[in-house]
């Protein structure tokens, strides 16, 4: 184990050789100067005494600064495979081997068979690496004709704004609640119903919905039938506190039946409406659209081809 003492040394030798690897930073980056391979010996020395953390990272920031310089002095160099300079190359080796110095004929010939055996080797042809490359068809995509089938044709439709319906609900509410105050508490079924109308009378529970959602009715059973009445008092509103939601169910057999188990004397309380023009028109253009090929129906039974296959056969 090393002492603080050669702990503290051998940082101050790593410190050092930094500093003048940086110092000369630029002069161990030119391609000529080779002194940079010194640092690395003298840093590959230090490694050996090295046995701290403390140390090895000092180390390790050493050594990057040494790789940067070397990077840089390879890039300018000029030695990768598409940036190789021949002439340069050329006029090296000639001031390097020139005829003051003691290099033989057959010496540079052993040098330029070298160099063609590593350096200027001629690749492959694709197919001898490959194969035979069998060309493939390629398949040409159709274009698709589009038939002209003519504009489409879109059902006239009645807008919402159309139907007054929207605009005469509030109204209908608050003729509902006036009538249930002057009536006060009756049957349910009896207040709701409209004799003429299985409609009407869905409506009609429609609009006390609304009374009994805002607390102004409320709705008890007496002997299983039930009653509607119109909230009076706080001792009412305290029931609606309690209330709970129940779904109504009303279907056409059952208000027939009702219809048919009240007296023709039977006068009910919300007024019948009339079917408004927008609703009539609604229900006439409703009526006037074809659903059917006039010349299927105009076939006899026997003969009548379905329409979706005659067409396609057409």
């Amino acid at each position: 184990m090393s002492t603080p003492n050669d702990r503290s040394a051998v940082r101050k030798e790593l410190r050092e050789i930094m500093q003048e690897i940086q110092a000369k930073h630029e002069l161990l980056s030119n391609p000529d100067n080779d002194e940079i391979i010194n640092f690395v010996d003298k840093a590959g020395k230090i490694f050996d005494k090295i046995d701290h953390p403390r140390e090895a990272a000092l180390d390790a920031e050493c050594f990057t600064i040494t790789s940067g310089v070397t990077l840089e002095k390879s890039q300018r160099l000029k030695t990768g495979f598409k940036m190789y300079d021949i002439s340069s190359f050329i006029t090296r080796f000639r001031d390097l081997y020139s005829e003051n110095n003691d290099v033989t004929e057959n010496q540079l010939i052993k040098f330029g068979k070298e160099v063609l055996l590593s350096g200027w080797k001629v690749a492959p042809s694709n197919p001898l690496i490959h194969g035979v490359i069998i060309e493939r068809k390629t398949r040409e995509r159709k274009k698709i004709i589009k038939s002209d089938v003519g504009e489409a044709v879109k059902p006239k439709t009645v807008n919402a704004d159309e139907w007054s319906a929207a605009k005469e609900t509030p109204e209908r509410i608050k003729m509902v609640k006036e009538l249930l105050i002057k009536k006060g508490e009756m049957p349910f079924f009896q207040f709701v119903l409209n004799v003429k109308s299985f409609g009407q009378t869905v409506e009609n529970i429609f609009y006390t919905s609304f009374l009994i959602k805002e607390g102004t009715a409320y709705i008890v059973v007496k002997n299983r039938v039930p009653y509607i009445s119109i909230s009076t008092s706080k001792k009412d509103s305290k029931k609606q506190e309690n209330n709970s939601q129940t779904v109504c169910t009303l279907e056409y057999e059952m208000w027939k039946e009702m219809v048919d188990a009240v007296s023709p004397n039977f006068v009910q309380i919300i007024p019948h409406r009339e079917v408004s023009k927008d609703a009539l028109k609604a229900i006439e253009q409703y009526n006037t659209q074809k659903f059917y090929d006039s010349r299927f129906l105009s076939q006899p039974p026997s003969t009548r081809t379905p329409f979706l296959k005659r067409r396609k056969q057409e």
